[in-house]
Parts: structure tokens; sequence; C-alpha cells
């Protein structure tokens, strides 16, 4: 059989082909690197829109965040970021270096791989708990659509999958407060898993679940507040209500609403 040794191998290399690739099935990297290159520019990105600044005297002159703006598209330019404070400062530090898209955009993807590379490693660990054979974790890791919407468009689901599995890990030896901490980041960078919390209830017992709850909201509360504040929180909420209504993958979601 082939050894774990040779798949992770080629998880890697996989995900460099990945890194190195321009983004062809997605823009939303262009609002990533420009949410991020707000904050050096001394603004919250939950304030404005993008449309409301950029014809401002320290953006309209500058070519690169012109270029980041014209990218992003129409819909993403008159409306307020969507993406948790997590996520921008995933954004944050891929701005750091430069005022290039294509090595920020690196950077960016950087970081997505270094934490599924993770995930993948507590991934082998779980299934070596659950007596699962583990070579089936490259199901996933190798999965060609895994890679391209991840790595390859830059977004972030395979982050949030990384985060739960390492939490769920931490659930099956028992450790509540570094599950709770790592779910309540999985939460921040997608909000998909709040759906999966009512089932820590029959899975660990009513009193461990209500105390990784807890944690989990400390965790949350504690990144949040250090983008979001009383006078951008419903900036924030709008966008997301935007997110789940006027997006076309959510398109299913609009019909069900019509008919209600």
């Amino acid at each position: 059989s082939i050894s774990t040794n040779y798949f992770i191998g080629l998880t890697i290399f996989t995900f460099i082909l990945g890194i190195i690739s321009t983004p062809h099935l997605s823009t939303d990297y262009f609002r990533f690197l420009w949410d991020g290159e707000l904050f050096w520019k001394g603004v919250n990105p939950y304030d404005f829109t993008p449309n409301e600044i950029i014809h401002s005297k320290h953006f309209i002159s500058n070519s690169y965040l012109k270029e980041l703006h014209a990218g992003m598209g129409e819909l993403s330019q008159k409306n307020y970021s969507c993406y948790t404070p997590l996520n921008q400062y995933f954004f944050i530090f891929s701005t750091w270096f430069s005022d290039s898209i294509y090595i920020n955009t690196v950077i960016l993807k950087s970081l997505i791989a270094i934490i599924q590379l993770t995930g993948m490693v507590y991934f082998i660990k779980l299934l070596k708990l659950l007596t699962i054979q583990v070579n089936k974790v490259f199901l996933l890791f190798l999965n060609p659509l895994f890679i391209i919407e991840s790595i390859g468009n830059v977004h972030f689901e395979g982050v949030m999958i990384s985060f739960l599995i390492v939490g769920f890990y931490y659930l099956i030896k028992v450790k509540i407060f570094p599950a709770g901490m790592v779910l309540s980041l999985a939460i921040q960078i997608k909000l998909i898993p709040l759906l999966l919390l009512p089932f820590l209830w029959c899975f660990i017992g009513w009193k461990k679940a209500v105390i990784t709850y807890f944690i989990i909201g400390i965790g949350m509360l504690i990144v949040s507040i250090s983008l979001l504040n009383s006078s951008n929180f419903g900036h924030f909420m709008h966008s997301i209500r935007l997110y789940f209504e006027l997006f076309q993958f959510n398109f299913f979601i609009n019909e069900i609403n019509n008919c209600s």
C-alpha cells in the first residue's frame, strides 16, 4: 500500500501549486486585500463601504488601492465588509509586506495552507483515536475541488474545517477549554459551525456542553470586540444579511423566503 508520507508530500506539493497560481474563479481576494489595506491606513474595514472612501485624497491617488477597488466588483464596492474580525486579521497580516496584489495573495494563500496542513495533522491524530485508517484523511485534503476552492480561490472553508477538526480532536480527548477556543475560531471564520453546537449536548453531556458553549462565547467575544463596536456592528450585520439573501449561491434560500 502507498505510505502516508507519500500522500503528505503529494498534499504539500499540490498546495504549493495552488499558492503560486493566480485565482481565476473568484474575485473575493481583491476585497480581502482591500480590507487589510484599510487597517494600515488607519481605517476600520467595517466603518465605510469601498465606494465611500475610494475618492478621498488618501485613496484616489493610490494606483494599488484603485486596482483593488476595481477588481472586487460592483456588489462588493457598494457594501460594507461581511467578513468576520478573525478573517480581517488574515487580511491585515497578508497586506503587511508589500503593495503587490500577487505577493499579498500568495501570503494569504500560504496562511490558509499552513492552517489546513495543521488540520490534516490533527485529522490523522483523530482518525487514529477512532481506529480508522489514517489515509482516509486524504479523501478530503487531496480532493481537487477542496484544493481549488480553498487555496486556489482564496476561500476560507478549508480553514473553518481545519479548526473544526482540531476542536473535535480536543473534544474526543475531553479537553474542554482548548476545544471551545478552537471551535470559537471555526465559527469566527464561517458561521456555519453554529449549526453543530446543539449536537455537543448529546455527544459530551449537557454539563460539559454548557461549559463549552460558554468558552466558545468568550472566545468569539474577545476576537469580535477588537474591530466591531456599537457604531459599525449594524454595518456588519447588514452585510451578513446581504450575504445570505442576495448572493447567487444562496439563491435557494431566497426561493424559500419568497414562498414563506
